[in-house]
């Protein structure tokens, strides 16, 4: 089924307005848990591989139900979570790639802001997640861009991320730089 670019921005618009990417699932929740800091602890164990049946003990003693592997569920949670976030990227990659063709009712004004939104928006997706998980956001932002772009490279997709990332931070803070993520030789 081909859509037209602006059917593709209504889309992209409407997914836009319902919400920033979210999880697919809810995160298990310990329900008699004393503190953030002890919640983080516990699913730090919980994804260490030896130190599970230690997280899961200590989730049961704060009421998680016995039945249950709160290791098990958190990694579930995680691996949805992962394609998730990496399938809306692809989204906004496909999004970006067609953005930057203008139609003709587009202005050069209009591709700019487009395409830049949809850097801000990887890069904020980027900022927020585990940096093991960074390189794929951008590869899954790299493939969907690609449909439209074909020669972008993973590469040039990470420094555009990085310049949207460094630039709304005041002062401005070296923060990570993506493009290290991809081996300038081939």
């Amino acid at each position: 089924m081909k859509i037209t670019r602006k059917q593709l921005r209504q889309l992209i618009e409407a997914e836009r307005n319902r919400t920033l990417m979210p999880s697919r699932i809810p995160k298990p929740i310990i329900p008699n848990i004393p503190s953030v800091e002890a919640e983080e602890k516990i699913d730090t164990m919980a994804r260490s591989e030896d130190l599970q049946p230690n997280a899961d003990s200590m989730a049961h003693t704060f009421g998680y139900p016995e039945d249950r592997s709160y290791a098990y569920d958190l990694s579930v949670y995680d691996d949805v979570g992962r394609s998730g976030v990496i399938h809306d990227m692809r989204e906004l990659g496909r999004y970006f790639g067609y953005e930057s063709f203008p139609d003709d009712d587009d202005t050069a004004l209009d591709v700019y802001d487009n395409t830049n939104a949809a850097l801000d928006r990887a890069a904020d997706v980027c900022d927020s997640s585990p940096e093991s998980l960074a390189k794929s956001l951008i590869d899954a932002f790299t493939e969907g861009a690609r449909e439209a772009l074909p020669r972008v490279s993973a590469r040039e997709i990470a420094r555009g991320i990085t310049d949207h990332s460094a630039s709304r931070i005041y002062p401005p803070s070296p923060g990570r730089d993506y493009a290290d993520l991809y081996d300038r030789s081939f």
